[in-house]
């Protein structure tokens, strides 16, 4: 399988899936369990959430890693900085898409660190290889990624790694910690799994699509008591067409952001009926990571509030960052650059 940059965001849609895979999630009763069927509604709170473009120049331009294409795969702050786990890749896809790791004090000023952090990962993933999607740092200092990416049944699936310092060396689970649901709404695959800390242990959202229906992309919900062993949600919990015309056929790159002691922001990646056009940024609220609302009725950013952009393709948002939290990947022809955003995110 060949790694193909789309016009959209990356995951569902573009890449095929091929052949069933079995469903490793089972109940444990030590597991949180996840809602049988979580509900979305499509009234929007109309609460004037932004993502502002910061700077007339790309935040971190392509020329940091040597390729024309740049992903946001997984950001987060902790201690002080920015870190950045992405992907790089050339314009023809002749070289096989690698990881990079990167620091920043602001997301602006960066620091690329040398070697591929997830190098000695140990799996063996068809390209574009493993894809960070959610990094944590435990109370212990251990850091936990979970990836995902295509082994060799082609059906993209979740990964948990784990290391000692940001930069690696990463070694993940031998096994996934999470795969479709052959003949259900996730049967086509999952991607861009982001997790957070709750109090019964981690919880997870993600984009999935039905075997049937790429390019359809829904959220899904998962619980789980130590980060490894995951329940999932009997239903979506975000569906297409939860704020309008601009997310009426897919909703993937879900992304979320605490709002404090009154609920949770996730960002996404929407897009409307004619999959040509661009991707816009949405927003959902809920106080409960389990029952979301459209909280924008009109798109957070959209390609035309970038300098110069051809369409959005990946977003990461850092959480509990002390400044600027949103990096945003621009389309150009044949080239990407990211972009940083400051969101205007007043309480739920």
């Amino acid at each position: 399988m060949r790694y193909r940059l789309p016009l959209i965001a990356l995951g569902a849609a573009l890449l095929a899936a091929c052949g069933p895979t079995a469903d490793p999630s089972a109940s444990d009763s030590a597991v949180p369990p996840a809602p049988a069927s979580a509900s979305a509604s499509a009234a929007p709170s109309d609460s004037g959430i932004s993502v502002h473009i910061q700077g007339a120049e790309p935040a971190f331009p392509n020329t940091l890693v040597d390729e024309e294409f740049v992903l946001p795969a997984a950001l987060t702050f902790a201690d002080g900085a920015y870190h950045l786990w992405g992907k790089a890749f050339d314009a023809e896809n002749e070289i096989f898409p690698r990881t990079f790791y990167a620091t920043s004090p602001d997301l602006v000023d960066w620091e690329v660190a040398d070697t591929d952090p997830l190098a000695e990962i140990g799996l063996v993933l068809e390209s574009p290889g493993p894809v960070p999607a959610s990094v944590l740092e435990e109370a212990d200092g251990t850091w936990v990624m979970f990836l995902w990416g295509y082994p060799s049944e082609g059906v993209p699936v979740f990964y948990r790694a784990t290391a000692a310092e940001p930069e690696g060396p990463w070694t993940a689970d031998p096994e996934p910690v999470l795969t479709r649901t052959s003949g259900s709404w996730d049967g086509g695959g999952l991607d861009f799994p982001t997790v957070v800390h709750t109090g019964g242990g981690y919880l997870m959202l993600y984009s999935a699509w039905r075997l049937s229906e790429p390019g359809s992309d829904v959220v899904g919900v998962a619980t789980s008591s130590d980060g490894t062993t995951w329940t999932k949600g009997a239903e979506p919990v975000i569906r297409p067409g939860l704020c309008g015309a601009f997310d009426a056929r897919s909703i993937t790159l879900p992304r979320l952001r605490s709002a404090g002691p009154t609920g949770w922001y996730l960002f996404y990646n929407g897009l409307g009926e004619d999959l040509s056009g661009a991707a816009s940024v949405g927003v959902a609220s809920s106080p409960d990571l389990q029952t979301w609302t459209c909280a924008n009725p009109v798109p957070a950013l959209v390609a035309a509030d970038i300098p110069d952009s051809e369409g959005i393709h990946t977003i990461a948002v850092a959480a509990d960052a002390q400044g600027p939290e949103f990096l945003v990947e621009s389309l150009g022809d044949g080239f990407s650059n990211l972009w940083m955003g400051d969101v205007s995110m007043p309480a739920p």
